[in-house]
């Protein structure tokens, strides 16, 4: 369990480099600002899901954000300035370093993450407003899926590049694949190009899966099985699944998907990374 040590030191060292209390501090007045701003223009139809909503529409954004920019140089820059090797002379393997800065660059974000969620509930509770439990937890675990699989990304990249220009570029690439839609666009163009410059009068299925495998898409499939209102957060992919949806919107293939992004890129990072000459 030597990761947990490397997970410890990993956590104190945002601290100690005041980033975590400067992220809490910003995270903070934004969960008091908006726990005041809805708590203050409650109405009788007012639910606790609707505050909820707006934590969750804007976390589906800050929250891989926060994941990408914290993991992204952690290991990398460790490399670079020699205390990897430190590090690594101890009794710590590349397994255990890797896993362990995954580990507290996840407790970081999702520190970060639930900061606001708690503020902003605490002053709307000052206002009486209702609290909506389900609700704030199925949010919260869908923030922490997120969190899980961009850290993971961000990390993976961090290991696997020994230069911090190409891990804040390949982080810079993904949030622009997923969040600007990119990552629907590939198979247009394949299609595009295959077609001879032209666009085919269908999609082919192949097309429609790899654009429910990526992990935004298939999160909105897994968590609107567990609660259609989830799907609010997910405006800029869409908030609905049909009522039948085919096999690869089901919410079992989805939770597969999500595994394998969680998984997959840090298993290729460690290999690199263990055979990397450091």
């Amino acid at each position: 369990m030597r990761w947990r040590l490397v997970a410890e030191k990993d956590f104190h060292d945002s601290r100690r480099s005041r980033s975590l209390y400067v992220g809490g501090v910003l995270f903070a007045l934004l969960g008091l600002a908006i726990g005041y701003a809805y708590g203050s223009n409650l109405t009788p139809a007012s639910t606790g899901a609707q505050l909820v909503s707006i934590l969750l529409a804007g976390f589906v954004y800050i929250t891989p954000l926060l994941g990408l920019t914290f993991a992204q140089g952690d290991i990398v820059t460790k490399r670079a300035d020699g205390e990897l090797k430190v590090l690594l002379g101890l009794p710590f393997s590349r397994g255990d370093f890797l896993l362990g800065t995954f580990v507290g660059r996840l407790a970081v974000v999702l520190t970060l993450t639930l900061t606001p969620f708690v503020l902003s509930h605490l002053v709307a509770a000052l206002f009486l407003a209702p609290f909506d439990l389900p609700y704030t937890v199925l949010s919260l675990l869908t923030l922490s899926v997120l969190a899980v699989i961009f850290v993971g990304l961000a990390t993976a990249f961090s290991a696997a590049f020994s230069g911090r220009a190409l891990t804040v570029t390949a982080a810079f690439g993904v949030f622009l694949l997923f969040f600007l839609r990119i990552w629907r666009f590939i198979p247009v163009v394949a299609l595009y190009l295959a077609n001879g410059f032209s666009f085919p009068t269908t999609t082919p299925t192949w097309a429609r899966v790899f654009v429910e495998f990526g992990p935004l898409v298939s999160l909105r499939n897994l968590v609107v099985a567990l609660d259609p209102k989830l799907g609010f957060g997910f405006g800029f992919v869409g908030t609905t699944v049909p009522p039948n949806p085919p096999w690869y919107q089901q919410p079992a293939v989805a939770a597969v998907v999500l595994g394998l992004w969680a998984t997959v890129p840090l298993g290729l990072a460690y290999v690199r990374f263990r055979n990397a000459d450091l």
